[in-house]
């Protein structure tokens, strides 16, 4: 027979590839049966065949007979038939089948799903049998049991299907929801009740610095923070305890940040329902966190913001007519805070009705235009409170489409602002009265109308009825009392005019702390009365005093200091608080012109103590003058007789002295310029005290004058026995000085460093290193004059400097006064130089002296001339032969007069006239001619100076030189004859011989035609 195919003819085919992959689960099972059956009927094949396109599996006994093939061919041909039992006897007879070797077989379905032959059970014989009853039920019993087995065994694979297909739909919708979880921002885990991880996001794994992987059955007890495990553990016995899912916030620093973690806890349930660990979704809070912080701060910022602006926004939906408010909006409006939403009505109700037109109109503008919209309005005032006005400001909102859907805008309270504005326009008005009434205080001398017209303004700015303005006087009694500068006349009698006038006049002050005007003072604030009716401290008023119905009083400061009160009262709409900022510049005023006149009266006390001072000062300084030049001229003039005698005598040549005698004049001298130097000394002490020095700064060598003023102390310094030396080198160190002045401190400094020697000590003069410029000095040259004397003892050396200071020598074998280097020092330091010292005790001193250096321009350089001043009367050409030229003396004092005579007599080239007074001088100028005229400055009658004009006048006498000759060697008489223009020189008394010599040798020199130049004479 050709192949059946069993797919073709059987629909249940599905059936069969069960069986067969049954078959592939169970051969073993299978084939210990088919051993079993062949034992059972002891034929020489039994095959189980299982069905399909063909024989798909075909099972045989072991120690088989017949050829596979026929056997699958008697398989395919009992599965064709598909009856409950086949058999065929003998298998030659058949006409329906035949197959060679087989004598008879016999068949049975296997049944699989009930109904299906899915397989067939067949039992082969190579001989002919017959088969009994029993042997087919038995054949059935057989198929019945591969029928189970089979059916098991396909249930199984089913079931096993199903499981492996379910296993594939839950790997797929596991790795679904894996990547679901990985992809979510949140930590997700599921933990068991032993605290491993059954599964883990990517987030929480990466939390964690590890994979998932890596954290997959690993106990969160080895890779979570203590902090994070006690808050699970909380978490855990809640749900534990509840059942229901638990959540915490926490905050912790991992890595690098914080973390703001939201833990969400919930129960894990199992199939049965039952716990079996636990579900954590954690959500990483920390930019929400933040952003919340943000927005808070943001509305609190709002919240301060419209509270200090006192101000609110809103929206208004046009289409239901709600308003969203701000909570500023709902303050204003005296809505509870929390108010967020309120219908346009009840604002339009809380709104003064007399506004609502406007408010209208101006909304239905905004809406025609388009365009923002602006309004004031006030509310509805509440009971006898202040009336609150508002500012609405606000713009349309637009759909996509442009229509207007809603309103938004911010209302804003301008109460202040308007009570602000209406202040500033009172105070104007105010301040442009003040301004006239200060300008008028400052012209007026009598302050009396200013202080009217204030009171004036303050009761026409405030409607008071009564008013005053007072000072504030301390220390007249404990408590402190007010001086009344203006007030209202209450004048109600005789008696009350008198009382006003004395109040007025300041006789009268009010000094008791128990009134209302000392409960000002006292407790130094406002007193505020609106009934005086009740009030106690009105201290009653006396018969006919105009009743009082209201008070207020206002102390007055400058700065902390209490100087004025100010008073109003009956004001007919009310005292209150309001007044006071009203009339803050009043006030301020008022304290101004108190204190401007205490100031005044200061002033006026202050100038006049100025001028008695000024005077007292002058009369001093004048008696002063009188009594230095008086002293100067009567000290002067006894020793210009002692000394110019004294000179005479030594200088005789007529009649010279013996040695013996020399030696007496010697002393005389010696004392006498002994004294000579210490009324000089005190005279420039005098004259630096009282600023009186004048300085000529001029350019020249230092170092040529100090030759020349070694060369002046070089006797003094042969008769001490003490080497003069100096190493100053060809530098001319320029300075700029004043001559007389810098030759007098030289000449201090060598003469002290010569007294204070040792016999056989030194005195070594050297140039310093400049002192560079500074912002109070020049560029300084400098000098050092360095001794090996007796030197200064430390602890005296800080008073060297001091008038009349003698550093332990006024005892001493050394004359002096104790203030030359005090001059000396001052001389230095006028002149814009300075002086140091070192000195050691028994070794010597160094003074060291830094003046102003000059410097010369390109192309120039400077002239020295350290010549005394007195040589330029030499100057004048020489004259063409030999005569005696006349002077004239004027001098009233007889001994003066006798030592001047000497003195010419002594020359053979001058002759001297003598005059006592001015009026003979006058007469025997004009009539002589003299050559050169000497005038005492002190004569009686007309004075040297008054002579010496009248003289310039006449042009028979202006031409002769004239020299001031006094006593007086104070710097105002020096000065007075220089300014004059009258005099070409000054000589002091005591005179210098020498010098005088060498004024009359400048006549000699001088020719007949031109006058001997005498100006540079002092």
């Amino acid at each position: 027979m050709g192949a059946v195919n069993i797919e073709e003819t059987d629909p249940q085919y599905g059936a069969a590839q069960a069986l067969h992959n049954a078959y592939l689960a169970s051969t073993d099972i299978l084939q210990r049966g088919v051993a079993m059956v062949r034992k059972s009927f002891d034929v020489a094949e039994v095959a189980l065949a299982l069905r399909g396109t063909d024989i798909l599996h075909l099972i045989r006994s072991p120690e088989a007979a017949i050829a596979r093939d026929t056997v699958e061919h008697v398989c395919r041909y009992s599965l064709l038939h598909g009856r409950p039992h086949h058999a065929v006897p003998d298998a030659a007879d058949s006409s329906g089948f035949r197959a060679a070797g087989v004598g008879s077989f016999a068949s049975a379905p296997v049944v699989v799903d009930g109904e299906v032959a899915a397989a067939v059970l067949c039992v082969l014989d190579t001989r002919s049998r017959a088969w009994q009853g029993d042997e087919l039920s038995l054949l059935e019993d057989y198929a019945l049991e591969f029928s189970a087995t089979l059916q098991a065994r396909v249930d199984a694979e089913r079931l096993l299907t199903q499981l492996r297909a379910r296993e594939v739909e839950l790997t797929r919708e596991r790795a679904l929801l894996q990547t679901v979880i990985d992809s979510t921002p949140s930590l997700i885990a599921a933990i068991d009740d032993e605290q491993r991880f059954i599964l883990v996001n990517k987030a929480f794994a990466q939390l964690l610095g590890k994979s998932p992987e890596a954290l997959s059955r690993e106990n969160l007890r080895a890779v979570l923070p203590t902090p994070v495990l006690v808050a699970y553990g909380a978490l855990q016995a809640q749900i534990r305890s509840t059942g229901k899912p638990a959540r915490e916030k926490l905050v912790l620093p991992l890595g690098e940040r914080q973390w703001h973690l939201l833990t969400t806890m919930a129960p894990l349930l199992g199939p049965d329902g039952q716990r079996v660990g636990f579900v954590v979704v954690v959500q990483d809070m920390t930019e929400i966190d933040a952003l919340n912080a943000d927005l808070h701060r943001l509305q609190d910022i709002q919240r301060r913001g419209e509270r200090f602006a006192r101000q609110g926004a809103w929206s208004l939906n046009l289409a239901n007519g709600e308003m969203t408010i701000s909570e500023g909006f709902a303050r204003l409006l005296g809505l509870p805070p929390e108010t967020r939403s309120i219908p346009q009505s009840q604002l339009r109700r809380r709104i003064d009705p007399a506004y609502h037109a406007a408010i209208d109109a101006a909304l239905q503008q905004s809406l025609r235009d388009g365009g923002a919209f602006r309004f004031d309005y006030p509310l509805v005032r509440q009971g006898n409170g202040p009336r609150t006005w508002l500012r609405a400001r606000g713009d349309l909102v637009h759909d996509d489409d442009g229509k207007v859907v809603a309103m938004v805008g911010i209302t804003q309270d301008i109460t202040a602002e308007l009570e602000a504005r209406q202040l500033r326009e009172s105070q104007e008005k105010l301040l442009a009265g003040l301004n006239e009434t200060v300008q008028s205080f400052l012209r007026e001398v009598d302050s009396r109308m200013v202080w009217d017209r204030m009171l004036d303004q303050l009761l026409a700015m405030t409607g008071a009825r009564y008013g005053f303005l007072g000072e504030v006087l301390f220390g007249i009694k404990p408590d402190p009392c007010l001086k009344i500068h203006a007030i209202t006349n209450l004048s109600w009698s005789p008696a009350s005019d008198a009382l006003y006038a004395q109040v007025l006049a300041g006789d009268m002050l009010f000094c008791n702390p128990d009134n209302l005007i000392g409960a000002v003072m006292r407790s130094r604030a406002p007193v505020i009365v609106p009934d005086m009716r009740h009030e106690q401290r009105c201290g009653g008023t006396p018969p006919g005093h105009p009743e009082l119905h209201n008070y207020l009083g206002i102390p007055l400061f400058q700065g902390e200091e209490l100087v004025g009160v100010v008073g109003v009262a009956n004001r007919e709409e009310g005292i209150d608080e309001s007044l006071l900022n009203l009339l803050e510049p009043f006030f301020s005023t008022c304290a101004i012109m108190i204190v401007t006149l205490r100031q005044r009266e200061a002033q006026r006390q202050y100038e006049q103590r100025l001028v008695e001072s000024k005077e007292q000062a002058e009369r001093a300084n004048q008696a002063k003058s009188q009594f230095l030049s008086s002293m100067s001229h009567e000290l002067r003039t006894p020793l210009n007789s002692i000394l110019g005698f004294a000179q005479l005598l030594s200088t005789s040549r007529r009649e010279p002295l013996s040695p013996r005698q020399q030696g007496f004049v010697e002393h005389i001298r010696d004392a006498g310029q002994h004294l000579l130097s210490l009324i000089n000394d005190v005279l420039n002490l005098a004259r630096i005290e009282a600023g009186e020095l004048t300085f000529s700064p001029e350019v020249l060598s230092l170092a040529a004058l100090l030759r020349e003023t070694s060369e002046m102390v070089a006797d003094l310094a042969r008769e001490r026995d003490v080497q003069l030396l100096e190493t100053l080198g060809d530098d001319p160190l320029w300075v700029c000085v004043d001559l007389t002045r810098t030759r007098q401190i030289l000449l201090n400094l060598l003469s002290n460093a010569i007294k204070y020697n040792r016999p056989g000590g030194r005195v070594l003069i050297r140039s310093l290193a400049p002192i560079p410029e500074r912002a109070e000095r020049p560029v300084c040259l400098g000098i050092a004059i360095s001794d090996t004397g007796i030197g200064i003892p430390a602890d005296r050396q800080h008073r060297l400097f001091r008038p009349f200071e003698r550093l332990g020598q006024e005892n001493g074998p050394i004359e002096g006064t104790g203030i030359g280097l005090m001059i000396t020092k001052e001389l230095v330091e006028r002149m814009g130089g300075e002086i140091r010292f070192e000195s050691r005790e028994g070794e010597g001193t160094t003074f060291f002296v830094f003046l102003p250096a000059h410097r010369a321009e390109a192309g120039t350089s400077p002239k020295n001339d350290a010549r005394s001043p007195l040589a330029d009367a030499a100057t004048a050409a020489p004259a063409s032969g030999p005569r005696r030229r006349l002077v004239l003396y004027v001098e009233d004092n007889p001994a003066n007069a006798a030592l001047m005579e000497e003195i010419v007599a002594e020359r053979d080239d001058l002759r001297l006239l003598r005059a006592t007074d001015g009026e003979r001088a006058l007469e025997l100028a004009l009539l002589h001619q003299p050559d050169l005229i000497l005038m005492d400055l002190n004569l009686p009658g007309i004075s040297g100076q008054q002579v010496a004009a009248r003289l310039k006048k006449w042009s028979e006498t202006a031409a002769i030189p004239i020299l001031a000759l006094s006593a007086d060697a104070t710097l105002p008489a020096r000065q007075q004859a220089e300014e004059s223009g009258l005099f070409q020189g000054y000589l002091t008394k005591p005179i210098d011989l020498a010098q005088v010599h060498a004024v009359f040798d400048g006549l000699q020199l001088a020719s007949d035609d031109v006058r001997p130049d005498l100006s540079g004479q002092s």
